[in-house]
C-alpha cells in the first residue's frame, strides 16, 4: 500500500489527504464525543462509568496491565502523554501505584472531563491538561517518553483502519521510547457484547499489529491479551 521507508510525516500527510480528510477527522471526533456523552447522561461526568468503563475495578485492572512493561521504567520516565485522559484517574494511578513523578500531559476531547481533571489535580505542578483533538493539536517540537491511549480507539469509527493508521503514526512521531494502546479484540468478543454496545470499536488486533510492524520494522510490537490469552481486552505496545 505504501513504502515503509517513507518518513512518518509523509505517510501521515498522504493518508490525511487520500484516506482521512479533515471532515472525516471531525466526524470521528464527534463519534468519540457521542459515545461518552451517552455514558455521562447515564452515570454523571465524575464517575468512571461516565467515561464508558463498566466498573472502577475494570479501569484499575487495565491501568495495572498497560503500565507493567519492563521497558516502562517508571523511576526513569520523565514525560507521559495520555490521550483521552478523561477525569484524570490514570494520573492518580501513575502517581500512587507506579511512583511516577515526571511531567504528565493529559489530552481530552470532552470539556466536562477536562474541567474535572483540572479541578482534581490543581495542586499537581507536574500535571497539565489540554482540552483538544489529538489529531488536530500542534505539539511543535515536544516529545514524550511514553504515550498512552486507553480509550481513544474504543469508539467505533466509519473509517476505523485509516483512523488507526493516522492516530498511531502521530503517536510514534511524538514518542521517545514507545506507546501503548488499549483495544477490544473482535476475535474474542462475544456477539452479545457487540449487540449491547454497537458503538464500540472491535478491532482485528492481529491485522492492527501487522500494520504497525510494517510501518515500524525496526520497532518491537507486543500484543498482550489481558489477563489471559483469550481476553477481548488487548494491550498493544510499540517499543521504539
Amino acid at each position: 500500500m505504501f513504502d515503509v521507508f517513507q518518513t512518518h510525516a509523509t505517510i501521515v500527510n498522504d493518508y490525511r489527504q487520500n484516506t482521512l480528510s479533515e471532515r472525516a477527522i471531525a466526524l470521528n471526533a464527534k463519534k468519540n464525543a457521542d459515545l461518552y456523552q451517552k455514558a455521562i447522561s447515564q452515570h454523571g461526568a465524575r464517575s468512571l462509568l461516565g467515561a464508558a468503563w463498566t466498573s472502577e475495578e475494570r479501569a484499575c485492572f487495565v491501568h495495572e496491565g498497560i503500565t507493567n512493561l519492563p521497558q516502562q521504567n517508571w523511576p526513569e520516565l520523565e514525560t507521559v502523554l495520555d490521550i483521552g485522559s478523561g477525569q484524570g484517574y490514570f494520573l492518580s494511578f501513575l502517581r500512587e501505584k507506579r511512583g511516577f513523578r515526571g511531567k504528565y500531559i493529559g489530552m481530552e476531547l470532552l470539556p466536562e472531563f477536562d474541567k474535572i481533571a483540572k479541578e482534581v489535580h490543581s495542586n499537581d505542578p507536574q500535571a497539565d491538561f489540554i482540552c483538544a483533538d489529538f489529531l488536530k493539536y500542534q505539539f511543535g517540537d515536544r516529545k514524550f517518553d511514553w504515550i498512552f491511549s486507553i480509550g481513544s480507539l474504543s469508539p467505533k469509527k466509519p473509517d476505523q483502519e485509516a483512523f488507526d493508521l493516522v492516530f498511531t503514526e502521530k503517536m510514534a512521531q511524538l514518542a521517545n521510547k514507545g506507546f501503548s494502546v488499549f483495544l477490544n479484540d473482535l476475535k474474542y468478543t462475544a456477539p452479545s457484547i457487540i449487540e449491547q454496545v454497537p458503538d464500540a470499536a472491535y478491532h482485528n488486533v492481529e491485522k492492527f499489529a501487522e500494520n504497525l510492524q510494517k510501518r515500524f520494522p525496526s520497532s518491537e510490537i507486543l500484543v498482550i491479551h489481558y489477563p489471559h490469552e483469550t481476553s477481548k481486552d488487548t494491550l498493544v505496545h510499540l517499543i521504539l
